[in-house]
């Protein structure tokens, strides 16, 4: 019996599959990056706006580090298998730009819509990449991959988004020493929102994948630091808590959740690998 496949046209396929899966996970774990580097600018620039000039060094270098995100995700959109709609890319780089250019002359919660606008559509380009590169392989051949998909993807960056907006307006807050009622308003709603979604993912990854120990090591951190946001400003009559504390614990934070989600695409990465051998 011949074990070696003779069918040239089933192993371009399997290459031609191949090829398109690693600039997907590629592209994937590159948008990661750039919008991890977007929400920590986001809340540097409004700290910075707010009176904090001991941010101004952090942006600077987070600016180069974004310049260098977008053109390796714009140099890998250039090859053979493009995961980004060239018309949506092309709109991040010019909302990039915008905000490169004139955040210095933004009031502080136009500074956070801007920003926040921008993030909303890197994380769309990514459940958008998820879904037309890592679904129909995955789903194929384990129908249960599903919800890894979901949770990565989709709730994963859905409550660091929350967290990172939380950061951005109670460092705010922190460095004016003042909160106004949108400002308490949106607070409270992020923080309850925060909960919620932490319960969820708590949950889900006591069923999905019980080894995955970073968002279990982040409950403490999370607990204290919204703990603190609810003393420090929403039920404290003078906001006198240091706006560099709230800023470098829920930074902390946020590193360890985007640390999970890398580690949620290498698992999705290596059931790819098993699910193309199979094919």
């Amino acid at each position: 019996m011949h074990l070696i496949d003779t069918k040239p046209s089933r192993i371009e396929a399997l290459g031609a599959t191949f090829n398109q899966l690693q600039q997907g996970l590629t592209t994937i774990k590159w948008l990661c990056q750039l919008t991890q580097l977007l929400q920590h600018h986001r809340g540097a620039t409004m700290a910075y706006l707010s009176g904090s000039q001991d941010f101004l060094l952090q942006i600077e270098q987070l600016q180069l580090s974004i310049e260098s995100a977008r053109y390796l995700i714009t140099e890998l959109n250039n090859n053979n298998y493009p995961c980004i709609p060239q018309d949506q890319l092309n709109n991040i780089n010019n909302n990039w730009k915008t905000i490169a250019i004139g955040w210095q002359q933004d009031q502080v919660m136009h500074n956070f819509e801007f920003h926040s606008h921008l993030i909303d559509s890197c994380n769309k380009l990514l459940r958008l990449c998820m879904m037309e590169q890592l679904k129909p392989i995955l789903l194929h051949s384990n129908s249960s991959h599903q919800a890894l998909l979901e949770e990565v993807f989709v709730a994963l960056p859905n409550s660091i988004e929350n967290l990172a907006m939380l950061r951005g307006l109670s460092t705010n807050v922190a460095v004016i020493k003042a909160c106004g009622k949108d400002s308490h308003a949106k607070i409270s709603f992020l923080i309850k929102e925060t909960e919620q979604q932490n319960k969820n993912l708590v949950q889900a990854v006591n069923t999905l994948s019980p080894d995955s120990y970073l968002v279990k090591t982040y409950q403490k951190p999370l607990h204290k630091f919204l703990l603190t946001v609810k003393m420090s400003i929403l039920e404290s009559p003078e906001v006198t808590v240091d706006s560099s504390l709230l800023f470098t614990m829920s930074t902390d934070i946020i590193d360890t959740q985007w640390l999970a989600v890398s580690q949620g695409i290498q698992r999705i990465e290596d059931s790819a690998y098993r699910a193309l051998i199979k094919a």
